[in-house]
């Protein structure tokens, strides 16, 4: 299975506005966004939340 992340950055009135996600061919599996950061922050965050994802489906998988 293949996993794919992206983040971006934009305007907003005040600060800048970041969002990410991490997707698989099922769909999205992780996604958020918050107000300040990069392009880098948003791209690490998609990382993360993809592993801490993976992380909590594979501890629910061992445990059943």
């Amino acid at each position: 299975m293949k996993f794919y992340t992206d983040g971006s950055r934009i305007n907003g009135k005040e600060d800048f506005i970041i969002g990410w996600s991490a997707v698989c061919e099922l769909g999205v599996l992780a996604s958020s966004s918050q107000i300040g950061g990069s392009n880098i922050n948003a791209e690490i965050f998609a990382i993360r939340d993809l592993l801490k994802y993976l992380t909590n489906k594979r501890v629910k998988i061992f445990n059943k």
